[in-house]
């Protein structure tokens, strides 16, 4: 299990929600930075709104084997990508990003293959 606790809690401008860049904020220029955005009520209550943004100053990295993605007939081969953080879009209100078809990921070069 992973836990962390925030360092930095900061309160900003209601239009600072769909704007918010991490890196314009960040004081310290870590590797991977991730904000979590909640919106607060005017009683200073979290509505049931958030949203994360990601930022960082080296590309993500993963490997997969393929035959734990695509079945046991692709033992021989590895699934590989890179991306930076900032390019990670979250949808609202979950930490999981926009669904892409791997056929198509891999169609782009965005996924290699080896």
């Amino acid at each position: 299990m992973f836990q962390m606790a925030p360092n930095v809690l900061q309160f900003l401008a209601a239009e600072e929600y769909e704007l918010f860049e991490s890196g314009r904020h960040a004081t310290v220029p870590e590797a991977v930075r991730a904000d979590l955005l909640v919106r607060l009520d005017s009683m200073g209550r979290m509505e049931d709104h958030f949203r994360l943004a990601v930022r960082g100053q080296q590309p993500l990295k993963a490997v997969a084997r393929a035959d734990k993605v695509l079945g046991p007939g692709f033992s021989d081969y590895s699934l590989h990508v890179e991306t930076m953080p900032a390019s990670l879009r979250f949808k609202a209100n979950t930490f999981t990003a926009k669904w892409e078809e791997l056929v198509n990921m891999v169609a782009s070069g965005r996924i290699a293959v080896t």
